[in-house]
C-alpha cells in the first residue's frame, strides 16, 4: 500500500558523486585539523590530526558541492540521504587507536548519531557511510536549506579514554545527496499507464 509520502513526493532521485568545494576546521576542545583543504584530495598525506586526551577534536567539515550539483532540487525538496566516501589512515600511539567519527553538519551544528568511519592502520583505506534522514537528520532538510551551502559531512574524534592516542589522516572526500522533489500540482512529469 502506498504511503502518503508517495503521493507527495517523485521516486528518489540523486545528485552525481561530487568532490566538496571547501573544507574548514572548526574547533573542538582538543586539537584541529591540520590542512582541511587536503581532505579533499585523492592523493597525498591528506588532511592530519593528532588525537591525544579525552575530549572532542576539532570537526573537519567539508562543504558545500560544486555549483550546478544541485540544479535539479526542488527548493521544496526533501533530502533522503546523504552518501560520503573518504579514505582514512590510523597510525596508533597509543594502546588503543582514536576511531574517526562522521555525521551531518550544518554550519557547524552537528546532528544526531555519528557513524565510525572504520579506521586502518598504517596506509589508506576507502570507506562509505551513509547518512539518512531517518537517523541522522530526523529534522529533514530541505532542497532550499542544502541549497544554502551549509551543510556537509563532519569528521572529528571522541575520545574517552586517555589510552586512545594515534596521528589520524582523511583525504578523497566525496558525497552523492539523494532526494525527492514534490509532484506538480498539475501532476507534470509523471509517467503513467492509460
Amino acid at each position: 500500500m502506498p504511503t502518503p509520502d508517495q503521493f507527495v513526493y517523485q521516486p528518489e532521485a540523486n545528485t552525481s558523486v561530487v568532490v566538496p568545494i571547501a573544507a574548514a576546521n572548526i574547533a573542538g576542545s582538543l586539537t584541529n585539523w591540520f590542512g582541511p583543504s587536503s581532505a579533499l584530495l585523492g592523493s597525498g598525506a591528506g588532511s592530519t590530526i593528532t588525537a591525544d586526551g579525552i575530549g572532542v577534536t576539532g570537526i573537519l567539515q567539508c562543504a558545500p558541492a560544486p555549483a550546478g550539483t544541485y540544479a535539479l532540487i526542488n527548493d521544496a525538496a526533501d533530502i533522503t540521504k546523504f552518501v560520503i566516501v573518504e579514505q582514512s589512515s590510523t597510525v596508533r600511539l597509543g594502546t588503543y587507536y582514536p576511531a574517526i567519527l562522521v555525521r551531518m553538519m550544518n554550519a557547524g551544528v552537528a546532528a544526531s548519531n555519528p557513524i565510525n568511519t572504520g579506521n586502518q592502520e598504517g596506509g589508506f583505506a576507502s570507506h562509505t557511510q551513509t547518512l539518512t534522514k531517518a537517523v541522522h537528520f530526523p529534522g529533514g532538510i530541505t532542497g532550499a536549506q542544502l541549497k544554502n551551502g551549509t551543510y556537509g559531512p563532519g569528521f572529528y574524534i571522541d575520545n574517552n579514554d586517555p589510552a586512545e592516542w594515534g596521528n589520524l589522516a582523511v583525504r578523497s572526500v566525496t558525497m552523492q545527496v539523494f532526494y525527492q522533489n514534490p509532484i506538480p500540482d498539475d501532476g507534470g512529469a509523471l509517467l503513467c499507464e492509460a
